[in-house]
């Protein structure tokens, strides 16, 4: 496997994972109870929790498909790194 494929693929699965997460995010700000157990209230916090995560993820999520959409090799990597660090930490959270 040459580097342009492997670089191909990575930017495919990073793109797969931003839009996942910023999905995902836009679902939570629209309707925060979705990932509440059963029983529990939608309350100021619960609010709070999902318009702060929005605030991060998704500026994240757009300025890495756009980095990939520009082709700026300059800067993917610094911003894969943050991203992919933000995105394991939603990721735990989420758990």
């Amino acid at each position: 496997m040459n580097s342009s494929t492997v670089q191909a693929i990575l930017i495919g699965a990073n793109s797969l994972a931003s839009l996942t997460s910023a999905g995902f995010c836009i679902a939570g700000m629209i309707r925060p109870g979705l990932a509440l157990p059963n029983g529990m209230v939608v309350n100021r916090g619960t609010h709070l929790y999902a318009n702060a995560y929005g605030a991060r993820a998704i500026p994240l999520a757009a300025v890495t498909l756009a980095l990939f959409a520009l082709g700026d090799r300059s800067t993917i990597a610094p911003v894969l790194a943050v991203a992919g660090l933000a995105q394991i930490g939603d990721s735990a959270i989420g758990v």
